[in-house]
């Protein structure tokens, strides 16, 4: 990614994450879907930390199609849930 933004996302019970993300649709203030350190995604991927061009990362923001959500865009970027998405909560509900 020719971009990244170091995130503050907090996953639930005021836990925050520092977390590198490459997608063109991150902002501030957002509720999104976050894949922890020992998470298995959809494909068989498994989330550990690391880091991304010299920053550490604790986990990933997720994309529709990175969830494997029937009709996900095919536009590069993040899920953005509701605004009344409750924070912790495990994702689908």
């Amino acid at each position: 990614s020719d971009h990244l933004s170091i995130t503050e996302t907090e996953v639930e019970n005021g836990t925050v994450l520092q977390i590198v993300c490459g997608a063109p649709n991150i902002e501030a203030g957002q509720k999104v879907v976050v894949a922890k350190p020992g998470a298995m995604m959809p494909d068989g991927m498994m989330i550990w930390p690391g880091t991304l061009r010299g920053v550490a990362s604790y986990g990933m923001i997720c994309s529709g199609r990175e969830l494997h959500l029937p009709n996900a865009p095919e536009k590069k970027g993040i899920l953005v849930l509701p605004e009344d998405a409750v924070v912790g909560v495990v994702f689908p509900k």
